[in-house]
């Protein structure tokens, strides 16, 4: 290189650090113009142009200096940062892995190549990356946080906890620990480690005390510890410091639903609120070009997040398969979380779709492009639910059923499926929707084929009864566990089992553990049970107990099911709100109704009574299998039926309807 060029190269980086860029460019040009094979002449014409925000010049001057050079590492290097602002993915990709051949540590292109693969959602093809950047820089506050953003991403939690936990030993990335702790809360919830998640999401609030995420991860992990009311608030902070946030909003519904603070009006006029605030300027009233012939077969769109192993998974094992050919039926599955049960869901629909990663806007879209002339609402308002579709009325009739026991406040939800156990005649005024009853039961068990066959009372070799409760930890309120506690005095002798995977966080198993002490129940009479089962380890764990014990105001569903099918009699405490009239229809449809209390007082009379009567418990545990699949409730077919009728019975109306 003539000494004229590299005085040449010298002035415009002199130019190029005074930020004088235009004139550094017109310098570099002309050099080129007289040197073309220059690769430093290329390389510094690139981040001129990078620094312009020039990127697809950059990308030629790169993309040159890299032909002329391919083993320079800062062409490859920097060609693919170019690329990458261009949204040229693939480019990026290959261009970072060059220089990576070049220099297997660059820090640079491996923070920018994993950077890159999780934005692509290739995470896997990403981890090697990370781990040789932590390899190379173990003490990079920015490393271990897009390690740990990496594995959350993957599932892998522990290890995510543990990158974050690295950054905040660090002092942050990038000089900011508020990202860090946002995503610690997330990661220590979803490891059922709530009062770490609380800790973690209050630290991120010192930074941003208006971040109304903080409040609503607060509020989540509160939910979870049975503190209702403390996560009411925390959700209304959220709703304060952000009014749109719809799901902080709709949380606090969910919440209502468990306490006994709230009368049916109150909570019916706070889901109307959240429609009005949340759903009333996505409302749609573009007509539908349904064909109106009331006898054709009908497009039935079912919208879960929950076609999976969790209850409206398994009550829907008793749906799916069991369709006629009067019903074509698509399901719109609003989780990548997959298992057997969503396997074993989607053999039997053949109109899958997968919409977790799409606006509402698409969703909705979708469904009015499949034609579908009934959509039906899985999930009210608990998680992963897609209500602001619905708000969009992408089919001619809109049905809520299964998922929630309430309104969904939405008035252009046109129908409510329950059935006259869980909403009397003298509460359909409660909803928004209007309320269709379904003979006998408003959903159907089928028990799994792996449920094992009904064991022996356990009092027999016990010598004591031994009461349970498997519903989830969030359902027992302090009232619940005053009730439990009396009918431990009432039956000296008998023990309690209170499984729950909430209790596997030491902090909530103590908490628990306290209440009963103050209550006088010696820590040997009760089992806190954090363990993780398996669905059919947790079926095989009603055989040592001799009778479960509902939870109120939020009863049972799929564990009173269980129970039943297990062999094992429900005691529950009957109310007046849908929520808590589960168990007693359910009841109702097996014959059990005498097992149904209307006051707190005759349900610790029921449960003592029972225990006493160990003829009947031996009685009921031979016999409740075969009534349970006699009755409407674990009749498939016949459920099926009376659904499909149910969906005819409102398409009739709607294509007789003025249009």
């Amino acid at each position: 290189m003539s000494d004229k060029i590299q005085q040449q190269l010298a002035l415009a980086e002199q130019y190029m650090r005074a930020g004088a860029l235009p004139d550094a460019q017109k310098i570099l040009r002309k050099v080129i113009a007289k040197a073309r094979a220059s690769v430093p002449a290329w390389l510094m014409l690139g981040q001129v142009c990078g620094m312009q925000n020039l990127h697809a010049d950059a990308e030629q001057a790169f993309a040159q200096a890299a032909r002329l050079n391919p083993r320079s590492l800062d062409a490859q290097a920097y060609l693919g940062l170019a690329c990458m602002q261009q949204g040229k993915h693939e480019q990026a990709v290959a261009a970072f892995k060059a220089a990576l051949e070049i220099r297997p540590d660059l820090p640079m292109a491996l923070a920018n190549l994993v950077a890159l693969l999780h934005r692509l959602e290739r995470q896997q093809e990403a981890l090697p990356y990370q781990e040789r950047w932590l390899a190379a820089e173990p003490f990079s506050g920015d490393a271990h946080y897009s390690a740990g953003v990496l594995y959350q991403s993957l599932r892998q939690l522990p290890e995510a906890r543990k990158h974050y936990e690295q950054v905040v030993a660090l002092g942050g990335a990038g000089g900011s620990l508020y990202s860090t702790r946002i995503n610690l809360g997330v990661v220590c919830y979803e490891l059922r480690d709530f009062d770490a998640a609380i800790a973690h999401s209050r630290q991120a609030l010192a930074s941003k005390p208006d971040c109304a995420v903080s409040y609503y991860n607060i509020g989540n992990a509160q939910k979870e510890q049975g503190k209702h009311a403390e996560a009411i608030a925390s959700f209304e902070q959220a709703l304060r410091f952000d009014p749109a946030f719809a799901d902080a909003h709709g949380n606090i519904l969910f919440c209502m639903n468990y306490c006994d603070d709230y009368d049916a009006q109150q909570i019916h006029a706070r889901h109307v609120e959240w429609a009005e605030r949340h759903a009333a300027r996505y409302m749609n009233h573009a007509p539908h070009g349904n064909s109106r012939d009331p006898s054709r077969p009908l497009r039935i769109g079912y919208v879960s997040a929950d076609f999976r192993e969790h209850p409206v998974g398994f009550f829907l094992e008793g749906v799916l398969p069991y369709h006629s050919a009067g019903c074509e039926i698509y399901c719109y599955f609003n989780s990548a979380q997959e298992d057997a049960i969503t396997a074993r869901l989607c053999a039997h629909v053949a109109n899958w779709r997968q919409i977790s990663a799409l606006d509402d806007d698409a969703v909705a879209a979708m469904i009015r492009a499949d034609g579908i002339d009934i959509l039906v609402d899985l999930s009210g308002h608990t998680s992963g639910n897609r209500l602001l579709v619905f708000a969009r009325k992408p089919a001619p009739l809109q049905v809520t059923w299964l998922g929630y026991c309430n309104t969904t406040g939405l008035g252009n939800v046109d129908y409510l499926l329950a059935d006259a156990g869980v909403i009397p005649d003298d509460t359909i005024q409660r909803f928004s929707e209007r309320v269709l009853r379904l003979p006998g039961s408003y959903l159907c068990y089928v028990a799994p084929e792996y449920a094992p066959a009904v064991a022996p009372p356990p009092c027999i070799a016990n010598g004591h009864v031994t009461f349970g409760c498997f519903n989830n930890l969030s359902k027992v309120t302090e009232a619940m566990l005053a009730l439990w506690a009396e009918i431990l005095r009432r039956v000296p002798d008998a023990r309690l089992i209170v499984k729950s995977r909430q209790l596997a966080d030491p902090v909530v198993q103590q908490r628990y553990r306290d209440r009963f002490d103050a209550e006088g129940i010696a820590a040997e009479r009760v089992i806190l049970d954090g363990r993780y089962l398996d669905h059919a380890g947790l079926l095989a764990y009603y055989g040592e107990i001799d009778i479960a014990l509902d939870t109120h105001p939020y009863s049972g569903v799929t564990t009173t099911c269980e129970a039943l099918w297990m062999g094992v009699p429900v005691v529950t405490l009957a109310g007046e709100k849908f929520i808590s009239r589960n168990s007693a229809a359910l009841l109702a449809n097996v014959g059990l109704s005498d097992l149904v209390a209307g006051d707190p007082a005759q349900y610790v009379a029921l449960a003592a009574q029972l225990a006493a009567d160990r003829a009947r418990l031996a009685q009921l545990r031979g016999a409740q299998r075969e009534r349970f699949s006699a009755s409407p409730l674990g009749n498939a077919p016949l459920f099926v039926q009376n659904l499909e009728a149910a969906y005819r019975e409102m398409w009739k109306q709607w294509c007789a309807s003025v249009h």
